[in-house]
């Protein structure tokens, strides 16, 4: 850590340009709670420079992910620093690590302390189109209205790795996608951002209230690798579990149908549902373009799919992460047609094939 530091130092101070890294580092325990019998912690950590090399803030991540067997997760704290700005001004900005990003703390801690623009690092798989990096920094900033840079690891290793952005508000400035290497992100980030009425809440640690209808529109196939689906018993709404990845979130699924009005023979149709758990109400519709037929229970005859909304709410839990998601969501999920909702059991996703007799057209929720 010690070398990574001066490294850090050195490369801010050569370019005259503020630097965050992040890296391992080792901090001595001996005496304290839960200290490992080597005497030091091993945290996941953000480390800031300003461009004289000096640190400006350190800071541990506090919801270590799938990595409890080799680093120590420290306690939620706001790390907060002045960065310098080329008209003599200063910035106040705070860290945080990826998966912290999913938790309230340590950014409501980052908002009472002042903080408007914060930095995250993170090595953020695409598990589903549910948890892509983009969208989900994308939503991180509309949600804490604030301004967010994030940088998100990407390299050969593991081609399902990357996508950083900066947003403001939930505002896209600039992204990148997905690559096997480095890349560069550069936008205009307003200095004055001040806290919206609607923040009052998240900085007390109340639930923001929902007015009106949130939508997300998809144009295009959810990326489905890694997302799994398993009926338990069977309904008009029944309930169900959602695999993301390792992680597993229960609630309640429907069967999208054709919706009211239209006739097997149209084309393009609308397939529709709604399903609800332990308070999240959720509406679906996925538009489709199919030249074979699709029956009143939402079959396509001639297509190798089925659609099915889920309803989701619970405490995900994933391996080697000492800290559960509580977690909330809509989703539909494409299933092959040899699922059987009637029977239940799991459903099993297939890829798109190019020579099938369908196209999807659009795909929405409302929650």
């Amino acid at each position: 850590a010690g070398l990574q530091t001066a490294r850090g130092s050195c490369m801010a101070r050569a370019s005259n340009i503020s630097v965050a890294l992040n890296y391992v580092t080792s901090v001595p325990c001996a005496g304290e709670a839960a200290c490992p019998p080597d005497g030091v912690f091993l945290y996941n950590t953000d480390v800031l420079f300003d461009n004289w090399g000096a640190v400006l803030a350190v800071y541990h991540k506090a919801h270590i992910f799938s990595t409890a067997q080799a680093l120590d997760q420290a306690p939620p704290r706001a790390a907060v620093a002045e960065v310098p700005l080329a008209d003599g001004g200063t910035l106040r900005v705070g860290l945080a690590v990826c998966f912290d990003a999913e938790f309230d703390d340590p950014t409501r801690m980052l908002l009472q302390r002042g903080v408007r623009h914060v930095l995250l690092s993170s090595y953020w798989g695409m598990a589903s189109a549910a948890f892509s990096p983009r969208m989900f920094q994308q939503g991180y900033s509309r949600r804490w209205e604030v301004a967010l840079v994030a940088a998100n690891g990407a390299d050969a290793f593991d081609a399902a790795v990357g996508g950083s952005g900066i947003y403001v508000r939930g505002d896209v400035l600039a992204t990148i996608a997905d690559a096997p290497g480095d890349g560069l992100v550069v936008a205009d980030v307003p200095v004055e951002l001040l806290a919206a009425e609607a923040s009052a809440p998240l900085l007390a640690g109340a639930e923001r209230v929902r007015r009106g209808s949130a939508q997300a529109v998809v144009r295009r196939p959810p990326l489905e690798r890694g997302v799994g689906l398993t009926y338990r018993r069977t309904a008009a709404v029944t309930p169900c579990s959602v695999q993301d990845g390792p992680g597993v979130i229960s609630g309640s699924c429907a069967l999208m149908s054709l919706a009211d009005g239209e006739e097997e023979g149209d084309s393009p149709r609308t397939l529709s549902a709604a399903a609800s758990h332990d308070g999240v109400e959720c509406a679906g519709k996925v538009e489709l373009s199919v030249s074979g037929g699709i029956s009143s229970a939402g079959n396509a005859h001639s297509s190798p799919f089925v659609y099915v909304l889920a309803a989701l709410s619970g405490v995900r839990r994933y391996p080697d992460t000492p800290d559960g998601l509580d977690a909330r969501a809509c989703a539909i999920v494409r299933c092959a047609a040899t699922f059987d909702p009637t029977t239940g059991g799991e459903c099993t996703l297939a890829a798109a094939d190019a020579a099938a007799p369908y196209s999807l057209a659009a795909a929405s929720i409302s929650a």
